[in-house]
């Protein structure tokens, strides 16, 4: 985390130094989960190997609250950091929720876009699943249990299919936009 990467208004070179590590015990550690097993305090970015020519996407966002969602696939889940980050604040490398579980059994492989609404909802794309899980009101009350799906839809590109969705973010207005790999648009 980066608490000023632009630098005062009006010019200055910013901050070019990490303020906080989250994943890693430290600034030069990098094993997947630490050379260790997974836990609330680790992350993993290496993942099973996927079918064909493929990007593996790590989704990264914060909510309104400063709250830090990250993508993990390495270790098939989402992780929830309490924020916010910053100066004087607790700037906390634990994780709060994890993220583990699909919907009416469609497991979570490959996490990897990240999104949250303005109501709260949380949104992570499976990019192997070519699937996007909703988590309802994960943000104001604790809920890792995917509540809704959208896909995987048809084997062929069509408005009701996606396949190996991976970005995921919202406009203003609440629209959802999802970067959709395999279907290259």
């Amino acid at each position: 985390v980066y608490f000023d990467p632009l630098g005062a208004p009006g010019g200055g070179a910013g901050d070019t130094t990490a303020d906080v590590v989250i994943g890693q015990a430290g600034y030069t550690a990098n094993s997947c989960n630490r050379g260790g097993a997974a836990g609330l305090s680790t992350l993993c970015f290496e993942s099973p190997p996927l079918p064909g020519p493929m990007f593996q996407g790590v989704g990264v966002t914060v909510d309104s609250s400063g709250d830090l969602f990250v993508a993990d696939p390495g270790n098939a889940r989402a992780l929830e950091f309490n924020g916010p980050y910053g100066v004087a604040e607790s700037n906390n490398p634990a994780a709060a929720m994890a993220f583990t579980a699909g919907l009416g059994g469609v497991a979570l492989d490959a996490p990897a876009g990240v999104a949250v609404d303005a109501s709260g909802n949380f949104y992570l794309s499976s990019e192997l699943s070519n699937t996007i899980f909703i988590y309802e009101g994960a943000v104001t009350v604790p809920n890792t249990t995917a509540n809704l799906s959208i896909g995987p839809g048809a084997s062929r590109p069509s408005a009701s299919s996606i396949q190996h969705p991976e970005g995921l973010a919202f406009d203003a207005s609440g629209n959802l936009y999802v970067a959709d790999t395999g279907y290259h648009r």
